[in-house]
C-alpha cells in the first residue's frame, strides 16, 4: 500500500476516534433534566423554579366559571363560608368537571368552593393506592369538618366499574366521601396520567399544590398546610 495513503488513513481514523470520543464525553456529562412527572414530587404553584413555572403554564384553568354557583361541603351540606373569585394569578383555578356521588347524583367541582379541598384520584386496581387511601381515611377523621375530602374513582367501565370500586371501599372500611368519574371529564380536566394523583385546593378553588404518584404522610401534611389559611 502506498505509504502516503496509509498515513492519510491513520490520520483520518484518529480524527474519527477523537470526534467520537468527545461526543461520547458530552453525552455522559450532559445535565439531564428530570421532570416532576417522572419523580412524582410534590410541587407548589408560585414557586420560583423554572420547571415549575413551565408546568404551571401547561395547566389550563377556567376562572370565569367560579363567579356563580352554590357552595357545598362535599357531603350535601352548606359550606362554612362563601368563596369569592381569587385575585392571585400565581395559583390557577381548578378546572370545572362533573363527577357522581354514591347515589349517582351529579356533583360539580365548583361545588366544593368555600372550604379547602383535597382531591385524590384512585382506582381499585391501583396497588399503590391502598396506603394513601388509608392515610386519607385518617385525614378525613381528623380534618373532615374543615377540609373537603374528595376521593375520585376513575370508572372507565372496563378495567374499573362502580361495583369494583364499591367493593374496594367496603373491604377497606373507608368512611370518607367518594365519587365516580364515569366519563373521564375529571381525569381530563386535572391532566391525570397515573394513580394516585392528589390535588390540594384552597377555599377559593385555587390549586396550591399537587402530587403525582405515590404520596406519603409528609407530602399530605405539606399539602394540607398549603391550603389551610
Amino acid at each position: 500500500m502506498n505509504k502516503k495513503l496509509l498515513i492519510a488513513i491513520i490520520i483520518f481514523m484518529s480524527i474519527v476516534l477523537l470526534v467520537g470520543g468527545f461526543a461520547l464525553y458530552l453525552k455522559l456529562t450532559e445535565k439531564k433534566e428530570v421532570s416532576i412527572y417522572d419523580q412524582g414530587l410534590i410541587w407548589s404553584y408560585g414557586s420560583d423554579d423554572e420547571s415549575s413555572s413551565d408546568l404551571a403554564s401547561d395547566y389550563q384553568s377556567q376562572s370565569d366559571i367560579y363567579n356563580e354557583g352554590e357552595n357545598n361541603d362535599g357531603n350535601g351540606g352548606a359550606a362554612t363560608s362563601a368563596a369569592v373569585k381569587p385575585e392571585d394569578p400565581s395559583n390557577p383555578l381548578l378546572e370545572d368537571f362533573t363527577i357522581y356521588d354514591r347515589s349517582q347524583a351529579e356533583v360539580k367541582a365548583m361545588s366544593f368552593k368555600g372550604k379547602p379541598t383535597i382531591i385524590m384520584f384512585w382506582a381499585s386496581w391501583c396497588d399503590i393506592c391502598k396506603s394513601p387511601m388509608d392515610m386519607m381515611e385518617e385525614i378525613y377523621k381528623n380534618y373532615g369538618k374543615t377540609v373537603n375530602i374528595v376521593m375520585i374513582d376513575y370508572t372507565d367501565n372496563s378495567r374499573e366499574t362502580v361495583e369494583l370500586a364499591e367493593k374496594f371501599i367496603s373491604d377497606g372500611a373507608y368512611t370518607f366521601p367518594y365519587y365516580f368519574d364515569k366519563d373521564g371529564s375529571a381525569v381530563k380536566a386535572c391532566n391525570v396520567t397515573s394513580m394516585p394523583t392528589t390535588y390540594f385546593v384552597d377555599r377559593y378553588c385555587r390549586v396550591k399544590s399537587f402530587k403525582i404518584g405515590m404520596i406519603v404522610e409528609d407530602d399530605l401534611k405539606k399539602g394540607i398546610q398549603s391550603i389551610i389559611e
